[in-house]
């Protein structure tokens, strides 16, 4: 229950962040939390809760207030959403001029619109249809509209899975495994995991398990380079130096100098020396890692539509347009670091999308155009189906 003012203008400050700057839900929180070191720990809760919630079914709300959400009725906006969920509201000035049961009575009547009952803009609506038909799509947005579950990765040149479950349970954090991933434990309820010193000593990351399947598919072998084109953070990567049990040499590359900052912290956690982050700024960069490489992962900047559940604001942020650009980007991508591949070499493409667009089609075209590469084997990951991430992985070699 929405108890203190506070709380409330914490909601208020995210969701503007979110729905009208399209800032991340993950960055704005954090800083809101930042911000209010005084919050306790139901307090940082529950505000993070009500603003996925209220993201994630910002439809549900538009419907109840009969109009979009807006700036100027963001206030009343989350009022309506606790109408929605909870039956009642606190005694807030804010709140005073919405009549709850004209709320109710608009969100029943509507519904039973696909697009409100699963809580996605109308064209979104519309391109998964098209994707994959009434009837998948509905499966798909029922899935992506769960909370995402808390998935872990066993470093096991420190630790074996089984004493890295032992070590969480004594802690007090239940986890189970998962048959078809070796170094995947799986959180039985939301724990604040990054606090205790298994993760400080590197013993584990946090990573989903579809994620997990990108970096086997590459087949490293010890003693291997390997270039991570789109590094990001370096979740791959940590996970392809595991592979490699941390003998070779893997450079990751990125953007993005805070990312690749991140990586540095995160490869000293975990202890892996074969790690060499290099930030992209132009193509000279680029030159000198021409045909150097005996595996190569492409892990593209994506529309993300696999992961809608930990991120929500997906639904409403992204349009054809944005599309558009991802896709010639991707293609631009696939063209510039297949370059950096030996002969023989093996090239991954991955995303955390599930539209054929930003995946099969692409790796067609790219074929079509180079057929000094052939397709080895891809796998499409549904999230109704496998209770993960949405992705698409493909591995291609170097003929």
């Amino acid at each position: 229950m929405l108890k203190y003012h506070n709380l409330f203008l914490g909601i208020k400050e995210g969701l503007s962040h979110i729905l009208f700057c399209q800032k991340s839900p993950s960055v704005i929180i954090s800083k809101l939390f930042v911000a209010n070191k005084k919050w306790g720990k139901k307090d940082r809760s529950f505000v993070a809760e009500s603003i996925y919630d209220i993201v994630r079914w910002k439809a549900h709300v538009e419907a109840a207030l009969n109009k979009p959400i807006t700036p100027e009725n963001l206030e009343k906006s989350i009022g309506v959403w606790f109408i929605l969920k909870e039956k009642i509201l606190p005694n807030f000035k804010e709140f005073e001029e919405i009549n709850a049961n004209q709320c109710i009575e608009n969100f029943q009547s509507k519904i039973h619109l696909s697009e409100v009952k699963y809580s996605l803009s109308s064209w979104l609506y519309g391109y998964g249809k098209q994707q994959f038909g009434e009837t998948k799509w509905h499966n798909e947005l029922e899935a992506l509209n769960k909370s995402a579950r808390t998935v872990l990765r066993c470093n096991t040149e420190k630790i074996t899975l089984e004493e890295l479950q032992k070590s969480l349970s004594n802690q007090g954090i239940e986890t189970f495994s998962l048959n078809q991933f070796p170094q995947a434990l799986v959180l039985d309820s939301p724990k604040n995991i990054l606090t205790t010193d298994l993760f400080k000593n590197g013993w584990f990351q946090i990573q989903d398990a579809s994620s997990q399947l990108v970096a086997p598919f590459l087949q490293v072998k010890s003693g291997q380079i390997v270039i991570d084109a789109c590094a990001g953070a370096g979740g791959k990567s940590l996970h392809l130096s595991n592979l490699m049990q941390n003998k070779g040499k893997i450079i990751s590359l990125d953007v993005s100098p805070y990312k690749l900052a991140e990586l540095e912290k995160r490869k000293k956690i975990s202890g892996d020396k074969i790690i060499q982050t290099r930030l992209i700024q132009n193509n000279e960069v680029l030159s000198e890692f021409h045909q150097i490489a005996d595996r190569v992962l492409i892990d593209a900047p994506c529309s993300s539509s696999g992961v809608m559940r930990r991120n929500p604001a997906i639904k409403w942020h992204l349009t054809q347009q944005k599309l558009n650009e991802i896709t010639a980007l991707q293609q631009e991508l696939l063209i510039t670091y297949s370059k950096f591949l030996q002969p023989s070499g093996l090239m991954v493409y991955a995303t955390c999308s599930i539209f054929l667009e930003e995946n099969q089609l692409q790796i067609q075209k790219f074929l079509e155009y180079h057929p000094d590469f052939s397709l080895l084997e891809e796998k499409s990951i549904s999230p109704f189906e496998s209770g993960f991430d949405g992705f698409y992985i493909a591995c291609l070699q170097k003929n």
